[in-house]
């Protein structure tokens, strides 16, 4: 027998146990790398009926979303829309697809959406846009249109809202409350009209009648001389000068009634001399010391309407001072600027907090910023806890005066 025919097998027949074991670990990684392939087969089925899914309800989302869904180019042309998208704009589907947007839109809002359009598209953020277009009937409808580009900068989807009937009931409530804020000048008006009939009247009847009765009472005291009785003669004296203390007291409280309902001074000796004497009595009054720092024209800065105005809102703040802040001084500033004038009221008082700013039981604090208003001004306020109070007037330029 060749000795040739023997090589590679061994005299115990292993050579061929070597090859079976290799073969059937070759079937084993067969099998695992066939199992590996169907687990892999079977997670790509289950991904492709989940992204179907996913699809299908997205598909379902946009169509059926109340509110219009879009998609578009970066010309502004409509690749997709959904049905509430159509109806927005009072066509089908059709006719949008393919359209550049703008067609739709009324021709004021046309410029507004370019520049959003492009802004849009090279920030990639999210952007907001208000425009117009028409319904069916031919009615103008507020649409708010919100979107954002996609990653790849070709195209953008947005979201466009129906807003008419919220921009109808803002615009109800603007108009209602610029009617509240007319019907509080008007009331604030005849208030300080029936103040000055009111100070008028003291003025030219009672105050009169006090002038004769002091007048009477003098003619009484002369009169005592022909009294005989020296005792009687001196009760009479006494009860003359009780009398003519009442008066003088009936007199005084006339006058500081009349001018707190009309503060005459601010036409007799101009406005900031009426600040000045107000912060005296006020002064007098409480013991805290106040300063003034004028601005403007020293008697006649502000026309008549907001001189009282701006004169009784100084007083509130003086009278809340008073009760609430528990300052040891007041200062009473005035700056100019081309927008006009800022009226600053500053205690180094307590501080008003936000819970009492925003309170709306704070009366004073809502009839202040009523009297600004009426004149087109602004208050604002201003408190630090335990650093004091700032209350700002804003008095518009066309309400100062440069001359005296």
């Amino acid at each position: 027998m060749s000795t040739t025919g023997q090589r590679g097998r061994s005299s115990d027949g292993s050579g061929g146990g070597n090859e079976e074991r290799v073969e059937k670990i070759r079937l084993a990684e067969m099998r695992m790398r066939m199992a590996a392939l169907e687990r892999e087969k079977r997670d790509l089925v289950q991904a492709k009926m989940e992204a179907e899914e996913r699809l299908l309800r997205y598909a379902a989302l946009f169509e059926h979303a109340p509110v219009g869904c879009l998609t578009l180019d970066r010309r502004g042309a409509i690749v997709e829309v959904n049905q509430s998208g159509a109806s927005l704009f009072g066509t089908d589907r059709a006719r949008l697809t393919g359209k550049r947007i703008e067609l739709f839109l009324s021709v004021e809002s046309r410029a507004a959406f370019s520049a959003f359009l492009a802004e849009m598209f090279d920030s990639g953020r999210r952007m907001f846009c208000e425009v117009e277009a028409s319904s069916k009937e031919g009615a103008p409808l507020a649409i708010e249109l919100v979107g954002m580009s996609l990653e790849d900068g070709r195209a953008s989807h947005l979201v466009a809202t129906d807003i008419t009937e919220r921009k109808r009931i803002v615009g109800e409530m603007e108009r209602s409350r610029e009617e509240l804020r007319n019907l509080a000048a008007r009331l604030l008006s005849v208030r300080e009209d029936e103040r000055t009939a009111l100070a008028r009247e003291l003025h030219d009847n009672l105050g009169q009648l006090l002038a004769a009765m002091k007048f009477n009472l003098a003619w009484l005291r002369r009169s005592m001389k022909c009294v005989g009785d020296p005792e009687k003669r001196k009760a009479i004296r006494a009860k003359a000068l009780e009398l003519g203390a009442f008066i003088d007291d009936a007199i005084a409280t006339v006058r500081q009634t009349a001018g707190d309902l009309r503060p005459a001074v601010l036409s007799v000796i101009g406005f900031w001399p009426a600040i000045e004497a107000e912060t005296a009595r006020f002064t007098a009054r409480t013991g805290i010391a106040c300063a003034v720092e004028p601005c403007g024209s020293p008697k006649r800065p502000y026309t008549d309407k907001v001189s009282i105005a701006v004169f009784r809102i100084v007083q509130e703040a003086l009278t809340n001072i008073a009760l609430h802040a528990k300052a040891d001084t007041v200062r009473i500033s005035c700056t100019a600027s081309e927008d006009g004038h800022t009226l600053s009221i500053i205690d180094d008082g307590s501080g008003i907090d936000e819970a009492e700013l925003s309170s709306p039981n704070s009366l004073g604090l809502i009839g202040m910023r009523e009297r600004a208003r009426t004149f087109g001004g602004e208050l604002a306020v201003l408190g630090v806890p335990g650093s004091g109070t700032t209350v700002a007037i804003s008095i518009p330029i066309r309400h100062a005066r440069r001359g005296p």
